[in-house]
């Protein structure tokens, strides 16, 4: 049974009691040593080579997905992208981490999730959400998560 047919409007009130949850709940404090990380080795003059090497396999995941999967739908299309790109903004942040370049860290992993989002938000109610202006909306939503422009000195989104 599709959720069309059970209660198309719970997915709505789901949302706005965790958006009205998270607004009450305020920022999550970010721990004062959130930059230190577990292996700061360099190899061949790469700092924190293991952290920064980690994230080859978003890289190689992302573009194979891309050359080989084709997507057709624009949020499978996106999610393979934010995953391309949490390889280059993760290894970017993770070469010197600070406040600064964390947001390059989280805004692919954020436009990740609301890119599967939009796609099962189509899959459960194909005639209620539109492809595009669904990933559209949620991508500018998911943008606040990432603390951009400010201190990352929260863990919360940024409404």
């Amino acid at each position: 049974m599709q959720l069309t047919q059970a209660r198309p409007n719970a997915a709505v009130y789901v949302a706005a009691f965790l958006a009205a949850a998270m607004l009450l709940a305020g920022p999550i404090a970010q721990p004062a040593g959130y930059h230190a990380f577990a292996d700061v080795r360099s190899l061949s003059g790469l700092a924190n080579a293991a952290d920064v090497l980690s994230n080859l396999g978003f890289l190689l995941i992302g573009l194979a997905c891309l050359l080989h999967v084709r997507p057709t739908r624009p949020a499978h299309t996106m999610f393979f992208v934010a995953i391309l790109l949490t390889g280059f903004g993760s290894s970017w942040y993770h070469l010197a981490p600070d406040d600064t370049r964390l947001v390059w860290d989280r805004l692919p992993i954020a436009l990740a999730c609301v890119s599967l989002l939009a796609a099962a938000l189509h899959d459960a109610f194909p005639t209620r959400c539109a492809p595009l202006p669904t990933l559209a909306a949620l991508c500018a939503l998911g943008r606040p998560a990432c603390s951009g422009g400010r201190p990352a000195a929260t863990l919360a989104p940024i409404c």
